[in-house]
């Protein structure tokens, strides 16, 4: 079960692999910390948000370990990721909140129709409720999953969805799933309690009925706990492919316990230990549906006496258990603040932790009175060694913006030579003045998880900070979201933006983005940092149906969060080189007069005299 977004990086791959020596290129892989995640809260079950790395300690299979490192995740604030700023311009990584994986997986066989709606309306606003840089996904159990995705409207409608499809069992005779069990162990005592019970007068016939119902319970119950736990295996396998913090919320009304699943509890275990995946159990208690008494419907699974089977998931991975009745809003409300806010741990490392087996995990904190929840056990695996393009595609994958790597990316919409498309370009660069360059980038263009286009290429070895690359990707009007990823050794950058692919109005004219750069060969390259020397220009495109004559416009400076205008250069305007219907506005900039600082730069367009339009694009002036 995949929830990685398919990405097959078409033209940002093949764009790097023509960049490549005969001789592949590996990364060499390794930590330098041990990453453990740690929930800490007070009496009253609040977060505890003010703890440094001094206050915990840490064992790994009993013997203590330097806390390097604390970071705490905290709510992430509505808007602080995720949308376009309000004046177009470039976007670091490093200045968005880290973001988390969340799935929920709904195992509906367990489920009776009929009354699950009002909890699964709570867990779809559990998604609705979190941060613009988190990435949410749905899977049924069974039945069909959505792929990761930062729009969680999509994946709480998927959630909405979902239904109980828990099958009838229906018999004569009444048997609990102990009971049922007990048959298969040859437990004379409870096999001949429940004779007594449902035989009274029907001999030998009504015993082999017994006999037969039990293993039929036993049979149907086994396999579905074998395949939730196989399921649930997956996904969790499947996470461990995702560098941001995994949360796996999984509901359901109950699966059987018995000694012979041993194994496969085990496996999970190791899997979440692996993939360093949280998992927080729900039990949906169908109390209103069992009401207590006997009947002709017998439950072989979902009902409470099968809270132990989910209980015992939740112990062996290190994960939490709750219990919810009705629409639960409680206990989900409890689990939100499990996944925003916890600590994330940089322990001491050791050779001996990447030999891929599990390493039990002890977690204490000095604050009195509070409780830690954490894994029970961590597992660390050496990573084979992958080429630049193996290393990107699996960057463009991750669903969250890793900052391993500081970056900065820009776009700017222009002109197609295709009419029916517009031109993206897309700039990618250092988030820092003086952040060496990556060896590797690209960029996608995604609709959900189509690749529309992509661009990347390997950075020219000789390139010194502040690096800075382009690429241009022709794609028709539309929302979408971009992906952009570079790779320096083992260590990966990557941000995702919204991208609304269209021109501008400007009166009766469509115009491009506002573009600032330099020229280098006869080209005008964008970027958004310039020091006061800097020869700069600022260059706009204009096309329109009706005459484009009497043109006349000018470039205005104003700083960040202010109207004061403190230069203003006009524009020159001539016809686009390659015979098109498009007018180009070019104007040489004056940086000289300019303290460092954030700036506004709008091209103010008037035609016939008149003002028509303005286009704005934020720069920064540095040092």
């Amino acid at each position: 079960m995949r929830f990685l977004c398919s990405l097959i990086v078409l033209a940002a791959a093949s764009a790097v692999e023509a960049q490549q020596p005969a001789e592949r290129q590996t990364f060499r892989s390794g930590r330098e910390v041990l990453s453990i995640e740690a929930s800490v809260r007070d009496k009253a079950g609040r977060p505890v948000t003010d703890l440094q790395p001094s206050d915990f300690t840490v064992r790994v299979d009993g013997r203590e370990r330097q806390v390097v490192t604390s970071r705490l995740f905290g709510l992430i604030p509505s808007g602080a990721a995720g949308s376009a700023p309000l004046v177009a311009g470039s976007v670091a990584n490093v200045d968005r909140p880290a973001g988390r994986a969340v799935v929920i997986a709904i195992d509906r066989d367990s489920i009776r129709p009929g009354g699950e709606k009002p909890l699964l309306d709570t867990a779809a606003r559990l998604v609705e409720g979190l941060g613009p840089s988190d990435a949410a996904a749905a899977a049924s159990l069974p039945g069909a999953t959505t792929d990761f995705t930062r729009d969680h409207a999509v994946v709480a409608a998927a959630v909405r969805r979902m239904t109980g499809t828990m099958p009838l069992f229906d018999t004569r005779l009444f048997l609990t799933w102990e009971e049922a069990a007990a048959f298969e162990r040859k437990d004379s005592i409870t096999i001949q309690a429940a004779r007594a019970r449902e035989c009274i007068t029907g001999g030998s016939q009504c015993y082999d009925e017994l006999a037969r119902q039990a293993h039929n319970m036993w049979t149907i119950g086994m396999a579905h706990a074998d395949d939730i736990l196989r399921r649930v295996g997956a996904i969790v396998s499947d996470l461990g492919k995702i560098s941001a913090p995994k949360r796996l919320v999984l509901i359901s009304a109950g699966i059987p316990f018995d000694p012979e699943l041993i194994g496969r509890y085990r496996d999970l275990a190791r899997q979440a230990a692996q993939s360093h995946v949280t998992l927080l159990i729900v039990q949906m208690d169908q109390a209103a549906f069992d009401s207590g008494s006997r009947g002709p419907t017998v439950q072989v699974f979902g009902g409470r006496e099968h809270a132990e089977g989910l209980g015992h998931i939740a112990s062996i991975t290190g994960g939490r258990f709750f219990g919810a009745v009705g629409n639960a809003q409680g206990v989900f409300d409890r689990i939100a603040s499990e996944i925003s806010t916890f600590y994330q741990l940089g322990v001491e490392s050791r050779p001996s932790d990447a030999d891929g087996k599990s390493h039990r995990v002890e977690v204490k904190v000095t604050r009195a009175g509070a409780t830690v929840t954490a894994p029970d056990a961590t597992a660390v695996a050496s990573q084979p060694t992958r080429t630049p393009v193996e290393r990107l595609r699996a960057a463009l994958a991750e669903p969250t913006d890793v900052n391993e790597l500081p970056l900065e990316v820009a776009t700017y919409a222009t002109h197609s030579q295709d009419p029916g498309k517009v031109r993206i370009i897309v700039t990618a660069g250092a988030s820092q003045p003086t952040q060496p360059p990556p060896t590797h980038w690209a960029s996608v263009i995604l609709d959900g998880n189509t690749i529309l286009g992509g661009v990347g290429d390997a950075v020219d070895a000789g390139a010194t900070a502040p690096w800075s690359q382009n690429g241009a990707v022709d794609v028709a009007p539309g929302r979408y979201r971009l992906r952009t990823a570079i790779a320096a050794g083992d260590r990966v950058g990557t941000l995702e933006l919204p991208l609304t692919v269209g021109l501008r109005a400007v009166g009766s004219a469509s115009a491009s983005d506002l573009i600032l750069g330099v020229t280098n060969g006869g080209r005008l390259e964008p970027a958004g940092r310039f020091s006061p020397d800097t020869k700069a220009r600022a260059l706009i495109e204009l096309s329109s149906s009706q005459p484009m004559t009497d043109l006349a416009g000018y470039v205005i400076f104003v700083p960040a969060g202010s109207d004061t205008q403190l230069v203003r250069t006009p524009l020159a305007f001539h016809p686009r080189s390659d015979g098109a219907a498009v007018v180009i506005g070019e104007a040489a900039l004056d940086l000289s007069t300019l303290a460092p600082g954030r700036y506004v730069a709008m091209a103010s367009i008037e035609q016939n005299g008149k003002p028509v339009g303005r286009v704005s694009r934020a720069f920064e002036v540095v040092r």
